[in-house]
């Protein structure tokens, strides 16, 4: 029987936090990332403008200007749950965030306070802070508080101060168009950050050579990775290899379920006349999960229990083909296949839009303007100003990448993906990821309820639920 388990979503979320710090101050750089250096200044009172500067593939300078004149002596702090000497963006390549906060001070004369607070008390004193007017100038948050955090205005809008129209800025910002469309509300955005960290399909190379069968990224590059072609692979693989009448190597294998959702064209949460709405409520819901019945029950190339024993090591010894994962296990995975590795993101179903090649899980923390903020405009300065990196960090960050992802090529095909994935709303509506889960999901997978049962039960109960945290939130920020 296969359930709704909180620990896997709360494991995805703590994953995506560790490896997703671009915005507030880290500089990891991404595609269209470009930069330089700083203006060399050993006084500020000798300078008339600093800069944090780049190039715009090679070609012009690109300048965020910082004046130290009008920042000098002026201070604003970050409250985050992890140490900025952590150096995670420097294990990639580039900077670390204590590195770029230096430079920060040095070239504007202002102060730049990091605070870390225990992950487990972030939410209940970032809140209480805001609202008492002593918190933060610049504060983290994930998916979940979108879009409560906005409508009891303890964000201000980040486009109050920030062009995201910019062209210039845009190109060599680190700063992902999606992840920056998600914390958009009402037309406002509230929260910016790098790449979206999207899972993928990790595959075994050999497995596939052995049965002859074709190469599921070489599918992906010509528009041919559909869920049918991905289920046909899935059962050829799924095999009694030493015929006592048992299956010991399987097609698949995931603990993470709303790619069949995303890539069918789904919306869990639709927005209508400014509004959400329970978007499961559609055929292609309905086919999204009849597929994920089908792949234990009718196709049967996943097995019903997938957690026991641990599908990593099953994985890493040929005993699963495919492996649905997230972006966090891919250094591991590298680790333990080496050449024998492959990636790709998961097919398209059949109700997907045309054009598009791909819709994969992702999770990524956002970062803003806390409504208490005394220096909105110096901590938005500050924002712009390190998502801009140098060269040496973009080339050190993308050889890490080519080396990781077998290439430099590979690599901007999974930039691309990630552009293409979706960061799920659902956290942010209080129970609804229950009602999906345990009054939804898990009857048919039970086989007690076809999906269009399923879903016309349980949908005026999840509607109700949206609702309520809305009116809650508007409530709140009265």
């Amino acid at each position: 029987m296969f359930k709704h388990s909180k620990k896997t979503i709360v494991f995805l979320v703590v994953a995506v936090f560790v490896l997703s710090l671009t915005a507030c101050g880290g500089g990891t750089p991404t595609t269209g990332s470009t930069g330089g250096g700083v203006e060399e200044s050993t006084n500020i009172d000798d300078v008339e403008q600093s800069s944090q500067t780049g190039t715009v593939e090679e070609e012009k300078p690109y300048t965020v200007e910082v004046d130290p004149v009008k920042w000098k002596g002026k201070k604003i702090s970050v409250w985050q749950t992890f140490p900025e000497e952590g150096d995670v963006q420097s294990d990639y390549g580039g900077k670390s965030q204590k590195q770029r906060r230096e430079e920060f001070q040095q070239i504007s004369g202002a102060t730049v306070e990091i605070v870390q607070v225990p992950g487990e008390d972030y939410d209940k004193k970032v809140i209480a802070a805001i609202s008492a007017g002593t918190g933060p100038d610049i504060v983290w948050f994930g998916p979940d508080k979108k879009p409560t955090w906005m409508l009891q205005k303890l964000l201000l809008p980040l486009s109050d101060y920030i062009d995201f129209n910019d062209e210039e800025f845009m190109k060599n910002t680190g700063w992902s168009k999606s992840v920056i469309d998600f914390y958009t509300l009402n037309g406002k955005v509230y929260g910016a950050n790098g790449v979206q960290l999207a899972a993928r399909i990790y595959y075994n190379k050999d497995l596939f050579e052995k049965n002859g069968l074709e190469d599921p990224y070489e599918l992906y590059l010509n528009g041919q990775w559909t869920w049918d072609k991905f289920i046909e692979l899935a059962q050829e693989l799924t095999q009694d290899t030493n015929g006592d009448g048992k299956i010991d190597q399987w097609g698949y294998i995931s603990w993470i379920t709303r790619q069949w959702y995303y890539t069918n064209g789904v919306e869990l949460i639709k927005w209508v006349d400014g509004k959400p709405k329970f978007g499961m409520d559609d055929p292609k819901a309905e086919r999204a999960l009849q597929a994920r019945y089908d792949a234990i029950h009718k196709y049967k190339y996943m097995p019903e229990v997938w957690w026991d024993p641990g599908p990593q090591d099953r994985f890493w010894k040929g005993e699963i083909a495919m492996d649905y994962w997230g972006y966090w296990e891919m250094e591991n995975m590298k680790k333990n296949m080496g050449d024998k590795l492959g990636m790709v993101p998961f097919p398209i179903g059949p109700d997907m839009e045309p054009g598009k090649k791909s819709a994969d899980v992702a999770e990524c923390i956002g970062c803003g303007i806390a409504a208490c903020s005394k220096e909105p405009d110096l901590a938005a300065l500050w924002l712009k100003w390190s998502s801009v990196s140098d060269p040496e960090s973009k080339e050190a960050y993308e050889k890490k990448m080519a080396d990781l992802y077998g290439g430099l090529e590979v690599y901007q095909v999974f930039l691309e993906a990630a552009e293409n994935a979706v960061i799920d709303e659902v956290g942010g509506y209080g129970k609804l990821g229950d009602i999906i889960g345990t009054e939804i999901e898990n009857p048919v997978m039970d086989g007690k309820k076809t999906p269009a049962q399923a879903i016309k039960a349980a949908a005026q109960k999840a509607q109700a639920e949206i609702d309520n945290i809305w009116k809650q939130a508007e409530a709140a920020g009265q």
